[in-house]
């Protein structure tokens, strides 16, 4: 959904610019401040477990705090073409200074572009995570987790009309259609992992695909069945395809990109085989190439004179297009992770760090080609998504 945002964001700061009201049969409320064109959207470091959202722009030099709690995470971060900004955090109403902070629930939260009008979102039991926006702002999709169940969930963006519209033993991802009409999820119940579509309104699904295990190569140590699932979905900008990420559960075997054709029905591979694809997916704004990123060459072990987990191989940015065309952007024994496409499509943002086990994370942008690298912010949290809107 990145994409299809960042082109709607784009016409929105051009119809402000023109003072227009309208666009096709869709009235926009306008903020009394317009948004600033290529802000990009990140979690920050703070302090120990602490963490902020903030945002900067592609030069790098206008920073924003549009959240300043010290003593929570604040985390999974997401844009409206409102201005808008949703996330997920553990704050409380009185918290108190823990460095260590490994306990305490989620909920979900919303600002508005300027980090003002705190507005609490979600007060669930358990786990609320995972906030997105609708395409058109209206609505927050979100993951509800308690004991040891999951819900998709939707609420009005005023924190209104809260409701429950699938559920799992687990639900790893969804994304919202460009129309905003239907979901498309992943669930696991049981062994079985499935990628399925439903209509909010209806409350009509569909199940599309479903896997539960795969035969292991002949060649594989201790052959047989292994078990599969399906761990991230992002629907095309056509609403034509969604891609998601098969995930193997053994050692060795590939964690694939494929793209499922909603008109053919033909499912295909499209990471090289070797790759080890992470989470998120990025499409482009014409629906014809994928960005992401995938471990190559990767192993781990640990050393027993060193007393620690070595890490070797790197994390690389991949674009694959529909054509079946990989290309591989970066090189060396390095993280590169979280990239997502400019709003022109014509540079890549992404988190950066020289070892692939990091305390920190860099946040950095290049050009499509690889080329022309620089660090906009040294202090970004490892658990950041990324937006640029």
């Amino acid at each position: 959904m990145t994409s299809f945002k960042s082109s709607f964001l784009s016409g929105l700061n051009l119809l402000w610019l023109a003072g227009l009201r309208y666009v096709g049969i869709m009235t926009v409320a306008l903020i009394a401040t317009p948004l600033a064109r290529a802000d990009i959207l990140f979690i920050a470091k703070v302090m120990g477990p602490v963490a902020n959202v903030y945002s900067i722009d592609e030069s790098g030099e206008n920073l924003k705090k549009l959240t300043d709690e010290p003593n929570c995470r604040d985390l999974a971060a997401d844009a409206s073409v409102g201005g808008e900004i949703v996330f997920m955090s553990d704050r409380e109403k009185n918290p108190k200074i823990d460095m260590r902070k490994h306990s305490g629930s989620y909920n979900i939260y919303k600002v508005d572009a300027n980090g003002k009008s705190l507005m609490q979102i979600s007060a669930g039991s358990g786990h609320e995570v995972s906030p997105k926006f609708s395409p058109d702002g209206e609505w927050i999709a979100y993951i509800g987790k308690t004991k040891g169940k999951s819900e998709l969930k939707l609420v009005k963006r005023d924190g209104s009309g809260t409701k429950v519209v699938a559920s799992a033993d687990e639900i790893p991802d969804f994304s919202w259609s460009p129309d905003g009409k239907r979901l498309s999820y992943a669930r696991l119940d049981n062994t079985d992992s499935s990628l399925a579509i439903l209509d909010p309104g209806s409350g009509e699904s569909e199940t599309l695909l479903k896997v539960s295990t795969a035969e292991a190569p002949k060649d594989h140590e201790g052959g047989g069945l292994y078990r599969v699932q399906i761990a991230s979905v992002q629907w095309s900008p056509d609403g034509e395809k969604i891609a998601y990420i098969k995930h193997p559960f053994v050692q060795g075997e590939a964690r694939e990109l494929r793209v499922l054709n909603l008109k053919t029905g033909k499912d295909r591979l499209v990471s090289p085989e070797e790759a080890q694809v992470q989470e998120p997916i990025v499409w482009s704004k014409d629906s014809r190439k994928v960005l992401y990123s995938a471990l190559v060459g990767y192993k781990f072990y640990y050393d027993e004179k060193l007393y620690k987990k070595v890490y070797e191989g790197g994390m690389h940015i991949f674009i694959s297009a529909m054509d079946g065309e990989s290309r591989q952007i970066t090189k060396g024994d390095h993280l590169f992770k979280h990239p997502v496409f400019s709003p022109d499509e014509k540079q890549i943002a992404f988190l950066y760090a020289d070892v692939l086990a990091p305390r920190t994370l860099s946040l950095r942008t290049m050009k499509i080609d690889g080329t022309d690298i620089k660090e906009l912010y040294g202090s970004v949290d490892k658990r950041s998504s990324l937006e640029w809107y």
